[in-house]
């Protein structure tokens, strides 16, 4: 993951759960990002995208905002692939 204008993140899977979630980790100068990615399925057919994030250590407060910020972009952009 790069953000605009910085140098790019590296993310490692924690846990992977076929065709059901995943979990992404990013620890940046002791500060520690978790994000867990979740596909449930609905009785209609469709399946609904889940994600929580969660952010420790010395930098939380300043990373949150800056990690979460595009998580509406990102799902309409997910939704969108999902629609073709």
């Amino acid at each position: 993951m790069q953000p605009p204008g910085q140098a790019p993140f590296v993310s490692t899977l924690v846990d992977v759960r076929p065709n059901e979630s995943f979990v992404d980790e990013t620890v940046v100068d002791g500060t520690r990002v978790l994000v867990d990615h979740q596909l449930v399925s609905l009785p209609s057919g469709n399946t609904r995208s889940v994600y929580r994030t969660e952010i420790t250590g010395p930098a939380a407060s300043e990373f949150g905002p800056m990690m979460t910020s595009d998580f509406p972009d990102v799902l309409a952009a997910l939704k969108q692939l999902a629609e073709e």
